[in-house]
């Protein structure tokens, strides 16, 4: 077992969500040799990232109970997927995924994760630290590693990844969702082993 791990504390999705994010995963990747994210309840579980941290294993179950509190007085929380996205071009990794509308609840959200995670954060992230070892990808280590300074605070973007390649629209729709994990990060910040689970 690793001492020190890289997490995502994340956003786990309805039944209905889920199956929408593997559905469109599974389009997306139809034809694909080797496609670098396979959406599925194994390995690659869909969710909405919060925050993003690495830290020591022995720190995740107090990560847990210091979040309990704050997760059960903003749980359950409707949100609303304004459509799809895609970032990147021809000549690098491109990527797709649902975009989450902001809303002031899933701010405080965000911003109430950050400050309990921050104080167990290591500054020096390593392909070793993540599930997928020497086969991790180098985009995922430098992001995790500054993810208070570059995706935290009014950067926050909530979204859902798909995949690799360019989804085509999707409309609209509202959901509610109920629970937060910690899960072990892999590859392209794929959320491959749940740690801990808080359900309100």
């Amino acid at each position: 077992m690793l001492d020190k791990i890289a997490i995502d504390v994340a956003l786990l999705l309805p039944p209905e969500v889920e199956k929408l994010a593997m559905d469109l995963n599974a389009d997306l990747i139809s034809g694909q040799e080797q496609p670098p994210i396979v959406l599925n309840k194994k390995p690659c579980l869909p969710h909405a990232s919060l925050v993003m941290a690495a830290a020591s294993m022995e720190s995740v179950d107090k990560i847990a109970e210091e979040l309990r509190g704050l997760i059960e007085g903003l749980m359950p929380m409707e949100l609303k997927i304004a459509g799809s996205y895609h970032m990147g071009t021809d000549e690098e990794p491109s990527f797709s995924g649902l975009e989450i509308e902001k809303n002031d609840k899933l701010q405080r959200l965000h911003e109430g994760i950050a400050k309990v995670v921050r104080p167990y954060h290591l500054s020096q992230v390593t392909k070793e630290m993540f599930i997928t070892g020497d086969k991790t990808d180098d985009f995922i280590p430098p992001y995790v590693s500054s993810f208070f300074e570059e995706q935290c605070g009014e950067k926050f973007w909530p979204h859902i990844t798909v995949g690799h390649g360019k989804l085509g629209p999707v409309d609209p729709r509202v959901f509610v969702a109920d629970t937060v994990a910690i899960c072990h990060l892999g590859s392209w910040g794929t959320c491959r082993e749940v740690l801990a689970r808080i359900d309100k």
